[in-house]
């Protein structure tokens, strides 16, 4: 991204400039932080797997990298896809390209979101599971650890009984709210706050407590391995968006 002028007080940078149809870079980029690795419930831009952006008039181009040259089709195509539709839901915008750049299915992938195919119809032959299915599996192990960190903030409070009334405001305690309405689940105050990713209450807690807390240390750790991937492998290229 270009970096602003220090002498340049008051006048806005390339990125922060609205195009004629009016959004900006930098809302391409916030529209991008959204999209999730499915995996690891982290963006892909805090992740640094974008590299680039450009806008051209009404059309975004967005290039996404990979820790590894075979990251699984599934997976790189659910990234890719959810970039597109969220560069296309931002008012101004009529064209999205994402491309998929280092990847062994770069071509598959990039022709078949572009194109408006399914994941189905570009892998026919590869395909095991619909990607519907795959991201809700993602979706709950995301439930879990998301309350993993959650019950870990409230030290001192006893989880029997715990009401979403009871949670104090706090970063995890949106996360899992956040969570909760995605997968549909009661997010009313008196909703109980330890369940299962139906809604039901947790009968054996500290069974519970134990999976979970094995549920967040392997998301973090292929986050971890992930982030180290990346970075052997564009060692000296700048991961543009990228938190390091």
């Amino acid at each position: 991204m270009i970096e602003p002028d220090p002498h340049a007080v008051g006048r806005m940078t390339e990125s922060e400039t609205p195009s004629q149809e009016g959004f900006t870079e930098v809302q391409v980029w916030a529209a991008l932080g959204t999209v999730l690795d499915p995996e690891l419930d982290r963006s892909i831009v805090d992740l640094g797997f974008v590299r680039g952006v450009t806008v051209s008039g009404r059309d975004v181009r967005v290039e996404l990298r990979l820790p590894t040259y075979w990251c699984a089709p599934n997976f790189s195509w659910l990234m890719a896809a959810d970039a597109r539709d969220a560069i296309l839901d931002l008012p101004g915008v009529e064209g999205a390209n994402v491309v998929l750049v280092d990847h062994h299915a770069a071509d598959e992938v990039n022709a078949g979101v572009n194109g408006g195919r399914t994941f189905e119809k570009a892998f026919a032959e590869e395909v095991t599971g619909g990607l519907e299915q795959l991201r809700r599996t993602f979706r709950r192990k995301a439930f879990f650890v998301r309350q993993d960190r959650l019950l870990r903030s409230l030290a001192g409070i006893d989880l029997n009984g715990l009401r979403l009334r009871d949670l104090p405001p706090s970063p995890e305690a949106q996360a899992y709210l956040a969570i909760r309405a995605e997968l549909g689940l009661d997010c009313s105050a008196e909703a109980p706050a330890v369940t299962d990713a139906e809604g039901r209450v947790v009968q054996d807690l500290q069974t519970h407590l134990r999976c979970v807390r094995l549920m967040r240390v392997s998301m973090e750790s292929n986050t971890a391995l992930c982030r180290g991937l990346l970075d052997e492998r564009y060692r000296g290229q700048e991961a543009i968006g990228g938190s390091r």
